[in-house]
């Protein structure tokens, strides 16, 4: 990969980021706030999103451990991206 795009994957990655945040914020946490009965299922419901999340993460750090050890250095960035 060339240097600009490698020094532009962060700040893409960044507003993928913040545009699905400001996305799910706006429409799954609203329905989710507006679906439970009281603050005990608001309180699951974010325990299990942040669950869920961390399970993607390590999932997505093994596959990342896994591929550094067969796929070559300079592919790095394009496996990530």
């Amino acid at each position: 990969m060339s240097d600009l795009s490698s020094e532009l994957l962060p700040a893409a990655s960044l507003i993928a980021g913040l545009s699905g945040s400001l996305h799910c914020l706006g429409m799954c946490g609203g329905l989710v706030t507006a679906s439970c009965n009281g603050g005990k299922d608001v309180l699951k419901y974010q325990l299990g999103r942040l669950l869920g999340y961390f399970l993607l993460a390590t999932f997505a750090f093994g596959v990342g451990y896994i591929l550094k050890g067969i796929v070559p250095f300079t592919w790095g960035p394009l496996v990530s991206g």
